[in-house]
């Protein structure tokens, strides 16, 4: 170990017993004696001024917790394979990209591990190749709750590993307001499983409130509304299929969309061995002079539209309601 990462382990930071993390199990797969947990706390007042100081010096299964303020131009590259980060009082961090992007991509990469991310907002992503995303998930397993993403090129992006899972609960993507190509909300690869409930999409800049390519998709209670001054595309788009559940979602598509479609399903078509879409309880409301509520290409596909609410002008392809 070098002098310098000796001395900074070693400095006076706050240290403690993190809390449980549900993800332990994937973590230390060479069976070696785990590294005990420790709570790494990140602020003004603290040795460990900023996320990215807490990214060089943390070790698998520790807790790093960020004091409320704005942290400007901060970004980090997470290379641990367990970790929980978190505001210590969720919604008063806010990570504000301002020009700055590890690896040219994102505010925060996640490398490779099982990540949980609560309470903590991604703003403001740029890059040169007009993806910058609040987080570039790559590989894992990653949790995300009470996280807001606004005015980002991409809120989150995932890698397309098929064994990688994401939940996100209870958080916000809004999308950017300009730039030189569309940005997606969210936009999940193709991973193994995805899930969001509980969440706010709104706002998206020519691009989709949420698209995924993820096997299996589970899109449970959640607010994918673009709003007065959203400029979407799809609301909801499954370009790969897959075994899609969509259930007791609001789902409007405003004025201002760039394609009157709202949710989409196959249109790139069905690489998975699973392609089921079950539309449960959802309400879909058109505020655009026409659209079509839902659109499934040709496939062998099983669909199911059940109890759904359709409101305003539309119609549906490939499918009847």
């Amino acid at each position: 170990m070098n002098p310098d990462r000796r001395r900074a382990l070693q400095h006076t930071v706050r240290l403690g017993t993190a809390a449980a993390f549900p993800l332990a199990a994937q973590a230390n797969p060479t069976g070696a004696p785990a590294t005990p947990s420790r709570l790494l706390r990140v602020g003004p007042a603290f040795d460990l001024k900023t996320p990215s100081q807490a990214s060089r010096i943390a070790q698998d299964g520790d807790t790093i917790e960020i004091e409320p303020g704005v942290y400007r131009g901060d970004v980090a590259v997470w290379l641990q394979s367990r970790l929980s980060l978190r505001a210590r009082i969720p919604g008063t961090v806010r990570l504000l990209a301002e020009g700055a992007a590890a690896e040219d991509k994102a505010i925060w990469v996640l490398r490779q591990g099982s990540f949980e991310i609560s309470g903590i907002a991604f703003e403001g992503a740029r890059v040169v190749h007009a993806n910058g995303a609040g987080i570039r998930f790559e590989r894992g397993a990653l949790q995300l709750s009470g996280c807001r993403f606004a005015d980002n090129e991409m809120g989150v992006l995932t890698g397309n590993d098929p064994a990688s899972r994401l939940t996100v609960t209870d958080c916000e993507f809004a999308g950017r307001r300009q730039g030189p190509r569309f940005g997606h909300n969210l936009y999940v690869g193709r991973i193994g499983h995805f899930s969001v409930t509980d969440s706010w999409f709104h706002t998206a800049f020519q691009g989709h409130l949420l698209k995924t390519r993820a096997r299996v998709s589970e899109v449970i209670g959640n607010r994918l509304i673009d709003g007065p001054d959203g400029q979407a595309s799809y609301e909801l788009e499954f370009p790969d299929g897959g075994d899609v559940l969509a259930q007791s979602n609001r789902i409007v598509q405003g004025a201002g969309t760039r394609n009157s479609v709202m949710v989409s399903y196959g249109v790139e078509g069905y690489p998975h061995p699973v392609n089921r879409l079950r539309l449960l309880g959802n309400t879909l409301q058109n505020l655009a002079p026409q659209g079509v509520f839902v659109r499934v290409s040709p496939g062998a596909v099983q669909v199911t539209l059940q109890d759904n609410r359709f409101e305003g002008p539309g119609g549906f392809e490939g499918v009847s309601p």
